[in-house]
C-alpha cells in the first residue's frame, strides 16, 4: 500500500489533478461561502466590511463548517504538491555554480514556507472563527497563513530568477518577487477610502492566483519532459 501511494505521489499526472482540485475546491468554495453568508446570514456579508475567517463564524453564515472543510481539503490537497515541486523541480536545479545554489537554498525555502501557510489554513479551518481557544489558536495560524503564502511566492520567485532552468515566464517569476514588498507597501500606506478587510481580500486574491499559473506552467513543463525522456521519475 506504501509503494502504491509512493507512486502516486511521484505520478506529475496524478499530482497534477491534486493540484487541480485543491484549488478548485478553494476558490469555489469560498466564492460558494460569500453568497450563502450574503444572501442567508444573520448579519449579511460584505467584503468591504468582513474578513475571510468570518465564513467560519455562524453569526455571519449558515454554514460555517463548510467553510472549514474548504478550508481542511484543499490544502491537503496542496500540501503534497508543494512536496513534489520542491523535490521534482526545484531540486532538478543541478548547476554547481553560486547562482544555482542560491536558486535552490531560496526555492526550497520558499516551497517549506508555503507548506507553512498551507497547514495554517488548515488549522485554521479545525479552529475556526467559533471553535478558536484562550490561545488564540485561530488569529496566530490566520497571520501564519497570510505571511506564509507571501514570503514563498517571493522567495520562490527570487530563487527562479538565480536559476539556470528556464521553468516559468519571466512575468510570472517577477510578479511572484514583487507580491510581499507591494503588499507591506498598500498595507502601510492603505487610503483611508479603503477598508482592511478589503485590502486584505485584494491581497489575498492575487497572492493566491499566481499559484494558478505557476502549478499548471511548471507541470506543463514537466510532463513534457517526462513524454520527451528528459526525465525518468
Amino acid at each position: 500500500m506504501l509503494n502504491n501511494l509512493r507512486e502516486y505521489l511521484n505520478d506529475p499526472k496524478y499530482i497534477k489533478r491534486l493540484a487541480l482540485s485543491g484549488l478548485l475546491i478553494f476558490s469555489g468554495g469560498v466564492l460558494f461561502c460569500i453568497i450563502i453568508a450574503a444572501i442567508f446570514g444573520k448579519e449579511g456579508y460584505d467584503l468591504t466590511k468582513n474578513f475571510m475567517s468570518d465564513l467560519g463564524s455562524i453569526q455571519y453564515s449558515p454554514i460555517p463548517i463548510f467553510f472549514d472543510f474548504v478550508l481542511i481539503i484543499s490544502q491537503a490537497c496542496l500540501i503534497p504538491v508543494f512536496f513534489y515541486l520542491k523535490k521534482k523541480i526545484i531540486d532538478a536545479e543541478h548547476s554547481k555554480s553560486k547562482k544555482g545554489s542560491i536558486a535552490r537554498f531560496l526555492a526550497n525555502l520558499g516551497s517549506y514556507i508555503l507548506i507553512l501557510g498551507s497547514t495554517a489554513l488548515i488549522i485554521d479551518g479545525i479552529f475556526s472563527f467559533d471553535r478558536t481557544t484562550l490561545l488564540n489558536i485561530h488569529f496566530y495560524s490566520t497571520i501564519i497563513a497570510f505571511v506564509g503564502w507571501l514570503i514563498g511566492a517571493f522567495l520562490i520567485g527570487l530563487g527562479l530568477f538565480f536559476s539556470t532552468e528556464s521553468y516559468l515566464p519571466k512575468s510570472l517569476r517577477i510578479y511572484m518577487f514583487v507580491s510581499l514588498p507591494f503588499s507591506i507597501t498598500c498595507l502601510f500606506l492603505r487610503p483611508s477610502s479603503l477598508s482592511l478587510q478589503a485590502l486584505k481580500w485584494l491581497l489575498f486574491i492575487g497572492i493566491y492566483f499566481w499559484a494558478i499559473p505557476y502549478i499548471l506552467q511548471v507541470f506543463n513543463k514537466q510532463i513534457n519532459k517526462q513524454k520527451k525522456g528528459f526525465y525518468c521519475l
